[in-house]
């Protein structure tokens, strides 16, 4: 038998590096959203690799699909948007400030 081909055989394959998600401060959000927020994000990756996340202004995720049109993830774990109401206000801001236009 060739050595060579046991070299091969042998050797380690580098390990694809892992991108390590942002760093949860509490300050903003809670450690749910923000477990939520960095799985969502993870499980949009697999699909588009146009994804962005947010922890203090916007929607929390927002991605775009290969003709550039835009969606966006609002996660509410129930501690600051109580009433229908608040999301629909929240959605329009967004909408506003040109997130998913």
């Amino acid at each position: 038998m060739d050595i060579s081909i046991i070299m091969d055989m042998c050797l380690f394959k580098p390990i694809p590096a892992i991108k390590k998600p942002r760093p949860y401060s509490n300050q903003n959000e809670s450690l749910e959203h923000y477990f939520l927020t960095i799985t969502l994000a993870e499980e949009t990756k697999k699909h588009t690799d146009k994804v962005a996340t947010y922890s203090t202004f916007g929607p929390d995720i927002v991605f775009s699909n290969d003709n550039n049109e835009k969606y966006a993830f609002e996660i509410e774990t129930g501690t600051r948007a109580k009433k229908v109401s608040d999301m629909e206000e929240k959605v329009k801001k967004n909408n506003e400030n040109n997130y998913t236009n």
